[in-house]
């Protein structure tokens, strides 16, 4: 049986990572400041943030980000970060079992 994720219980729980591990202010975490550039102005993260945050979203949704994900910047909105999950879950969860 193939699973379908949901956006929402991706954002849900990218937000979870957000605001616990990466102590980021819940009143940032609004659909305005999702498609901004995590080391920009308004999240301010810094490079090892990213590659926390990266360690993170694979160990909590038991995925592999592609090199390919990394290489072409596409890991640097909260959207963009919510995207790959989603791809990546629904991969896996087409594969022959």
């Amino acid at each position: 049986m193939n699973k379908i994720f949901k956006e929402e219980d991706i954002k849900i729980k990218l937000k979870d990572i957000f605001i616990n591990s990466l102590n980021i202010d819940p009143n940032y975490m609004t659909e305005k400041n999702y498609d901004s550039n995590l080391l920009g102005n308004i999240w301010r993260f810094t490079p090892r943030d990213l590659v926390y945050l990266f360690f993170e979203v694979e160990e909590k949704f038991f995925i592999k980000i592609p090199e390919e994900n990394i290489i072409n910047g596409d890991f640097k909105t909260f959207n963009n970060i919510v995207k790959i999950i989603n791809k990546q879950l629904n991969n896996i969860s087409s594969e022959p079992a």
